[in-house]
């Protein structure tokens, strides 16, 4: 299969449905469609995983290197227990249940 080079407005374009598609997503987790979380793993994976055979999308137009704006709580250094930065758990009689903060 042949490789199709986009022009870089068309990598733009990408970027903003994607982004569209996160806001989405992330509303329908919200109002408790969970299984939205695997779309909204399938987008972050879209935008940012490079491999040897395909670049990510903030790859191509070059921007991975931008700032983002975390949400994650800081690591304590001195906490001997599992780090989760990023999600809140819940433990109760039935599975476990995370959410992110």
């Amino acid at each position: 299969m042949s490789k199709v080079e986009l022009k870089y407005e068309d990598l733009e374009d990408h970027l903003k449905e994607q982004i569209e598609f996160l806001n989405t997503s992330c509303d329908l987790f919200d109002d408790g469609k969970f299984a939205e979380a695997k779309r909204i793993a399938t987008i972050i994976r879209v935008l940012f995983h490079d491999t040897r055979h395909s670049k990510s999308l903030l790859g191509q137009l070059g921007r991975k290197s931008d700032s983002f704006y975390s949400t994650n709580l800081p690591l304590a250094s001195e906490s001997l227990s599992t780090y989760s930065g990023l999600t809140i758990g819940y433990y109760g009689d039935a599975d476990p249940l995370f959410w992110p903060y």
